[in-house]
């Protein structure tokens, strides 16, 4: 029987009881999530205006799951918070879309963990962007994997 690497059930802290977040690192002790937020910010087209109401999105969103404020969807396609099927210690935070000053349209994730061994915490380790439907799906499953990996280095 393998042992669970996340607190049970899956999604309990953002959900109900709450937790503090960290960033994954990397071993130089660079912060995964500033890098991720560099990719995004030299990839996708929004204004300095778009930009800031986008991380004053992310820190109440952040600041929700803090509080245990977030909802878990088993369904995958109504909450905010879903277990992936790639990995199972990778939870994903479905944001709001962003629309860029293309007009194209943007889905964010957050990719994080609750590591059973860390009472309380919440550990971000990918953010990711992708175009909605099929297109963005191989996309998706990147992120999954490297939020995975990020994780394994983590313990």
């Amino acid at each position: 029987m393998r042992l669970s690497r996340i607190a049970q059930p899956p999604g309990i802290r953002s959900t109900k009881e709450g937790g503090y977040w960290e960033n994954a690192k990397s071993k130089d002790g660079r912060i995964y999530l500033q890098d991720d937020f560099r990719a995004i910010r030299a990839n996708v087209s929004l204004t300095d205006k778009g930009w800031a109401m986008f991380l004053a999105e992310l820190n109440k969103a952040m600041t929700r799951a803090e509080n245990g404020r977030w909802n878990f969807d088993t369904t995958r396609d109504k909450g905010i918070v879903c277990q992936t099927r790639r990995h199972e210690e990778v939870l994903e935070a479905r944001l709001k879309t962003t629309v860029d000053a293309d007009g194209a349209h943007w889905l964010v994730r957050l990719y994080f963990t609750e590591p059973e061994c860390e009472e309380g915490l919440l550990l971000s380790l990918c953010m990711g962007w992708k175009v909605p439907g099929q297109a963005g799906l191989d996309q998706q499953d990147r992120h999954i994997d490297q939020a995975y990996e990020r994780f394994c280095q983590w313990l």
